[in-house]
């Protein structure tokens, strides 16, 4: 991960994530009847902090912008499972998949 790697050098890397009808995606169904509630200003605030002193802190994150809403995305982790065998064959591992997933 280069938030790692770079945070010795005490340089930041986040991402962002936005959500935004814009021409590109104002005709994808889900944007159908969304209007200023989505419009792309909203990600600017969130771009100026992340490139200011502000937020020398936070590094590694993932910032989502949704409108008005602004929130971090996190990875989950399920418990998983080891392979029966020695390395996974793709039929070892349809057959555990739900159990891979946590279901």
């Amino acid at each position: 991960m280069l938030a790692l790697e770079l945070q010795k050098y005490g340089v930041t890397v986040n991402a962002i994530a936005p959500v935004a009808k814009t021409r590109m995606t104002e005709d994808l169904p889900m944007f159908q009847g969304a209007g200023e509630e989505l419009d792309p200003k909203h990600i600017a605030p969130i771009v100026i902090y992340l490139a200011s002193d502000l937020s020398q802190e936070y590094t590694g994150r993932i910032f989502g912008v949704q409108g008005k809403k602004l929130f971090i995305y996190k990875m989950t982790v399920s418990d998983g499972m080891e392979t029966p065998g020695s390395i996974w064959t793709p039929q070892e591992i349809a057959k555990n998949i739900k159990t891979i997933l946590g279901e």
